[in-house]
C-alpha cells in the first residue's frame, strides 16, 4: 500500500501499489491528486534507498491534459501514468496518438536538467542507445527537449526486470541463467562495437520481456564512449555504478573498458546461479573493498549441479585483472551458446519444451522412443480393464479370448519398449588425485569429483560444522631417510621418528568429507553436553578429549535426526586419510613447505623447524582458522591441538605396490595415533608425517580431534 497526504486538505490516504502514478480525486475534498510513486535508487544490495517515499510528483513540465485519462502532454505524447521515479528523473507511460502505440518516456527532473553536466549525460545516454541496433537493447524512438526538460521516447516494455524475478525465486534454473547471460552478452557485444560501455550492468537493468522472456538491456545512463567526452563531464575520481556489480578498476576510479561490463555480467550470472552476491558488504565502502580484494567461492561449490565449465567461465569473468577476463562480449556469448547446447542435450525429454517437427527431404525417420512403446502398453492395459467392466454380454468366453489377444499384444509392446529404451551413458570417473600436485590442481580434483558425485565441495552440517570434499588419490606416506635424518637433528635424536620409515605409496580409494577445522568447544558442548577444555573459548578447539570420547562424539553426531535425514555418518579419520588430507598434494615436511614458523601455525615458536624465523611461544590454543589453509581448504593441520586418528599404531611394511586404504590394529585397548602436533609441540612434531602413539585414555590439554564424514551411499562413487 502507498500512504500519502492530500496536498490540499492534508487527509492521510492509502491506496494499492498498482495505482502509483494514477490521477484521481481526494475522497474528502474532491480535489484532483496524483498518487505518488515510491522512489528508490538501486534495488540490489550495495545501494541504499534515497528516501522511502516521494512527497509529491512534480509534473509541472507537462502541458495541460486534453482528455480525462491523461496526466498531461509532453510534446505530442499523451502521458497516462508514472511508472517509476528516481534521483535523476522519472519514467512515464504514454501513448503516441498518431501511431496509437504505448511508449515509455524517460524524463529528466527540471531541477536536475538545470545542471549542464547532468543534462549532457542524460542526452548522451539517448544518443548512445539510439546508435545501437540489437534485439537485446531497448529501442529508442525519439530524443527531444520540451519546456527545457530533456526526454527520451523509447520502446514500452512489458514483463519484469531480472532483479524482481530473483527476489521472487531466489536463483534461476541453469538453462535460464545461461540464456539470459548469453542474450545480455550479445547486447553488450553490439554496444561495444559502437565503442560504448554500459558501466552499470546489474539485474535491475536487465529486462525480461513478457511471453518471450527475451532480454532487453536498459538504462545506459552511465554509458560512456570509449574515446568520448567523458573527461569533460565526469570529475576524476568519481565512482559511477552499482557497488555489488562493479568491476574492481571501476571501484578504484581507474580507466574502464568493455571488460568492465564483462565483470559485471559475471556478477549477475553468479547471482542467477547461486542466489547469492559474489561480493557483500555492510555498506557501500565495505562492498567496494570486497570487490577489489576478495575472491568469491566458485559457483560449483555453492550449486553442485552447475557444469564445471560454466563455473569456470564465471570465475574468469570475475577476475580482478581485466587482462584475465575473456577478450570480448562476443566470446562470452559464444561460450554460453556452447554451454546452452550442452545443457539442452542434458535435459530429459519429459522436461524439454515441445518443439515443432522439422521435415526435410531425405531425413531419416526418428527411431521409436521408449515413451511411444509405453503409450501402446498403456492403451492395451486400458482396453483389458474396459473389457471386464462391461456387464453382461459378450460372454466370458469371448471376453477371455479377447483378453488373451490383448495380453499377447501387451507383452510384445512391453518387449519392444524395453528394447528401444536408451540406456543412460555412464559418467566418466574423474582421475585419482596423484601427488605431487599444486593448489590449482587440488581445487580442480575437488570440483571434478563433486560434479561426478553430485555433491558440493563444501558442506555445513546441523551444528554449523563445515566439511570439505577430499577426492580419492595416491601419495607417498611417511618420510625418506634424508627427511628422517633432518628430523632427528631437530628432535635431538628422538628415535621414534624412525617409525615413519619406510616411505611407501598409499592409495585412498574413496572420497570423503573432512572437517575444515578441528572440532570446536561450542560444537563439542552441543553434542556431548559438556566442555572440559582448560582455556574456555567457543571458537577454540575442544581439548582434554580422550579417544573414546572422540568416538562417542562421532556416534552421537551421526545419530542426530538432521544428519540421518542427510544420510551422513561420522568417524575419526584413519592416519592414512589424515596424512593424505594434510599434505594436499605436497611432498614437503609441511603443507607450507620444508620450514614452519609461528606465523604459519600455533606451535612452540621458540623451536622452529627448517631454519624458519622464531616467534612467540603462546602455550595456549587459539581460535580455529586463524592461519592459512592447505590446498584442500583445511585449517590447523599443523599445531593448535594434536588430533586423534581412528586406527591404532602400526609398523610400516616395505612394499612395491600402492597400499590401499591401510588401517592399524582395531584393538580398542591398544595405543592410538595422534597427528599434527599442538601448541606445545616443537616444529618437528608438527610435520605431515609425524606420528605420536598414545594411550586412548590419555587426557591432556593439547589433544583434540576433527571428524570425517562418510559419503552417503546414494551419492555413488567408486
Amino acid at each position: 500500500m502507498i500512504s500519502f497526504q492530500c496536498p490540499s486538505c492534508k487527509k492521510q490516504l492509502s491506496v494499492k501499489d498498482e495505482l502509483a502514478g494514477r490521477r484521481g480525486s481526494c475522497p474528502q475534498c474532491k480535489k484532483p491528486i496524483v498518487v505518488p510513486v515510491p522512489e528508490t535508487i538501486g534495488v540490489d544490495a550495495g545501494d541504499a534507498p534515497s528516501s522511502p517515499q516521494v512527497k509529491g510528483s512534480k509534473l509541472d513540465f507537462l502541458s495541460p491534459a486534453k482528455e480525462p485519462d491523461e496526466l498531461g502532454r509532453l510534446g505530442n505524447y499523451r502521458v497516462l501514468k508514472i511508472l517509476g521515479s528516481g534521483g535523476m528523473g522519472m519514467v512515464l507511460q504514454a501513448e503516441d496518438p498518431l501511431l496509437k502505440r504505448s511508449i515509455a518516456l524517460k524524463v529528466m527532473r527540471p531541477e536536475v536538467a538545470a545542471n549542464e553536466t547532468s543534462r549532457k549525460r542524460f542526452l548522451r545516454e539517448a544518443r548512445a542507445t539510439a546508435a545501437i541496433e540489437s534485439d537485446y537493447i531497448v529501442q529508442i524512438h525519439q530524443v527531444g527537449v520540451e519546456r527545457n526538460v530533456p526526454f527520451i521516447a523509447m520502446q514500452f516494455l512489458k514483463g519484469e526486470p531480472l532483479d524482481q524475478r530473483l527476489k521472487r525465486v531466489g536463483k534461476l534454473p541453469i538453462e535460464d541463467s545461461i540464456r539470459i547471460a548469453k542474450q545480455t552478452a550479445l547486447g553488450l557485444a553490439a554496444a561495444h562495437e559502437h565503442g560504448l560501455i554500459h558501466r552499470d550492468i546489474k539485474p535491475a537493468n536487465i529486462w525480461l520481456e513478457a511471453k518471450t522472456d527475451r532480454v532487453k538491456i536498459v538504462d545506459f545512463g552511465l554509458a560512456r564512449a570509449a574515446e568520448g567526452d567523458d573527461v569533460q563531464i565526469t570529475k576524476t575520481g568519481t565512482i559511477l555504478g552499482t557497488p555489488a556489480y562493479m568491476a574492481p578498476e571501476q571501484a578504484r576510479s581507474e580507466a574502464v573498458d568493455h571488460r568492465s561490463d564483462l565483470f559485471s555480467l559475471g556478477a549477475v550470472l553468479y547471482r542467477m546461479l547461486t542466489g547469492q552476491l559474489p561480493f557483500k558488504g555492510r555498506d557501500t565502502m565495505s562492498t567496494l573493498l570486497a570487490v577489489t580484494t576478495e575472491t568469491p567461492k566458485p559457483v560449483v561449490e555453492l550449486s553442485g549441479d552447475v557444469p564445471l565449465a560454466l563455473s569456470d567461465l564465471v570465475t574468469q569473468l570475475l577476475a580482478k585483472e581485466p587482462t584475465d577476463r575473456p577478450e570480448s562480449a562476443q566470446v562470452v556469448a559464444d561460450r554460453l551458446a556452447a554451454l546452452e547446447d550442452d545443457q539442452t542435450e542434458a535435459i530429459p525429454a519429459a522436461r524439454s519444451e515441445v518443439r515443432p517437427a522439422i521435415a526435410s527431404a531425405g531425413q531419416a525417420a526418428p527411431k521409436k522412443s521408449a515413451s511411444a512403446g509405453m503409450s501402446v502398453v498403456g492403451y492395451l492395459l486400458r482396453q483389458i480393464v474396459k473389457l471386464y467392466r462391461i456387464p453382461g454380454k459378450p460372454g466370458w468366453i469371448i471376453k477371455g479370448t479377447t483378453a488373451i489377444v490383448l495380453l499377447v499384444g501387451l507383452l510384445i509392446a512391453m518387449s519392444s519398449s524395453t528394447k528401444d529404451r536408451k540406456q543412460p551413458e555412464p559418467k566418466e570417473v574423474p582421475p585419482l588425485a596423484v601427488a605431487p600436485f599444486d593448489a590449482v590442481k587440488a581445487k580442480e580434483y575437488q570440483e571434478r569429483w563433486a560434479k561426478y558425485l553430485g555433491v558440493q565441495v563444501e558442506i555445513e552440517n546441523s551444528i554449523g560444522m563445515k566439511l570439505r570434499l577430499i577426492p580419492p588419490g595416491r601419495f607417498m606416506m611417511g618420510s625418506t631417510k634424508e627427511e628422517i635424518a633432518d628430523a632427528l637433528m631437530a628432535s635431538n635424536y628422538n628415535k621414534k621418528i624412525e617409525t615413519e620409515l619406510p616411505q611407501h605409496e598409499v592409495e585412498i580409494t574413496k572420497p570423503f568429507y573432512l572437517g575444515v577445522y578441528e572440532v570446536t568447544q561450542e560444537q563439542y558442548q552441543e553434542v556431548m553436553g559438556k566442555n572440559d577444555s582448560q582455556i574456555k573459548d567457543p571458537k577454540n578447539p575442544a581439548e582434554l578429549v580422550i579417544w573414546p570420547e572422540a568416538m562417542e562424539f562421532c556416534k552421537r553426531l551421526s545419530g542426530r535426526p538432521e544428519e540421518k535425514k542427510a544420510g551422513r555418518t561420522y568417524r575419526l579419520p584413519s592416519e592414512a586419510e589424515w596424512e593424505y588430507a594434510c599434505r594436499a598434494g605436497t611432498s614437503t615436511a609441511f603443507h607450507y613447505g620444508n620450514s614452519l614458523s609461528s606465523k604459519q601455525a600455533n606451535f612452540n615458536g621458540d623451536f622452529p623447524y627448517g631454519g624458519a624465523e622464531k616467534g612467540p611461544y603462546l602455550r595456549k590454543t587459539v581460535n580455529v582458522g586463524l592461519y592459512e589453509p592447505n590446498a584442500f581448504g583445511l585449517y590447523d593441520m599443523h599445531g593448535n591441538v594434536c588430533e586423534w586418528c581412528l586406527d591404532g599404531a602400526r609398523k610400516y611394511q616395505p612394499t612395491n605396490q600402492p597400499v590401499k586404504d591401510p588401517r592399524g590394529p582395531e584393538n580398542a585397548s591398544g595405543k592410538r595415533l595422534l597427528r599434527g602436533g599442538s601448541r606445545d609441540s616443537e616444529g618437528w612434531r608438527c610435520r605431515s608425517a609425524n606420528r605420536e602413539p598414545s594411550e586412548p585414555s590419555n587426557r591432556v590439554n593439547n589433544i583434540g580431534f576433527r571428524v570425517l564424514s562418510v559419503l552417503p551411499s546414494a551419492a555413488g562413487g567408486p
